[in-house]
């Protein structure tokens, strides 16, 4: 199995207003398709997103702004760059970074750990006793050289400033489960 990066780069236009859309998808070579699949639906919507919510925004703060201002905005951009590796030739965990620059820079990471071989997500439990786990977000973890990552469940899962912190070590795993 091999994990490689797919790279795209476009213009969003809205009358004047204009937006940078860059990807950075996983694609894995002798693995499960559905990922990449998951992925590229993930930057479709993000796309849509962007034509149909940001750009209007964006066009009308450019119409609303005094015309000497008009002259130099820059154009913003948006984001979404994953990051990964694959762990013991079946796990691949990855990074998903979503961030929009513009007059501030927002960014808000994604973790996730999928079996390569199936194409499924993998709860936290899988490479933790379930004691251990058990006080982290189930789905929102990464491995990283042996060792399990995780955001603290009081924390809050879905929150963005929450940041990982090392658990343990991942245990050692059959290599057909």
């Amino acid at each position: 199995m091999e994990l490689t990066w797919v790279c795209t780069q476009k213009i969003l236009r809205c009358g004047r207003a204009s937006l940078l859309f860059r990807t950075r998808l996983p694609q894995i070579v002798g693995g499960a398709d559905s990922l990449r699949e998951c992925y590229l639906q993930g930057a479709q919507a993000l796309e849509r997103y962007a034509e149909e919510t940001l750009l209007p925004q964006l066009e009308r703060t450019i119409a609303e702004a005094p015309r000497r201002n008009r002259l130099h905005a820059t154009v913003p951009t948006l984001e979404l760059l994953c990051d990964g590796t694959i762990v013991e030739d079946r796990w691949i965990s990855l990074t998903l970074t979503r961030r929009f620059i513009a007059e501030q820079e927002e960014v808000c990471c994604d973790y996730r750990v999928w079996d390569g071989k199936t194409g499924l997500l993998c709860p936290i439990e899988r490479f933790l006793e379930p004691r251990e786990g058990r006080r982290y977000c189930r789905w929102s973890f990464f491995l990283q050289e042996g060792e399990v990552w995780g955001i603290s469940a009081k924390k809050g899962g879905n929150n963005p400033d929450s940041t990982p912190r090392r658990i343990g070590k991942m245990k050692n795993l059959p290599m057909h489960s």
